[in-house]
């Protein structure tokens, strides 16, 4: 084959590759962020989240994950954790447990530490 077709090749390549990039990269991350269509009429199902950076090796983290899990599923909020290890150093917090309470991928608040009472009330105040 002579080098030409070989550059169309790549080019369709580089093209498809960069679409499948762009359309992976402005997916929804939770099924729930989907809508549901019925008919003309799209609705958005609102789903708040609790976002908890743990530490490996974290005892505290440990101990709180089960106490804010149950939490979560009692008010019918999404729970989901992150390792701090795979954030890059710039952003991670500097004392862990660390929590994000997120509704459609913004951040409505963030606080540390194991206090239940301080997450009630967040949790509380934030809940539509």
């Amino acid at each position: 084959m002579s080098w030409y077709i070989w550059v169309i090749i790549i080019l369709i390549t580089v093209v498809y590759f960069g679409w499948m990039f762009l359309e992976v990269r402005n997916a929804p991350l939770m099924p729930d962020d989907y809508g549901t269509t019925e008919g003309d009429i799209t609705k958005k199902i609102i789903k708040m989240e609790i976002v908890m950076v743990k530490k490996q090796g974290c005892m505290p983290c440990t101990i709180f994950k089960p106490t804010i899990e149950k939490y979560a599923l009692e008010n019918n909020i999404g729970f989901r954790t992150i390792q701090a290890e795979d954030m890059p150093e710039p952003i991670r917090p500097e004392f862990y447990p660390y929590f994000y309470l997120r509704c459609e991928g913004k951040v409505l608040e963030e606080w540390g530490g194991t206090n239940e009472r301080k997450m009630e009330t967040v949790i509380k105040r934030n809940l539509i």
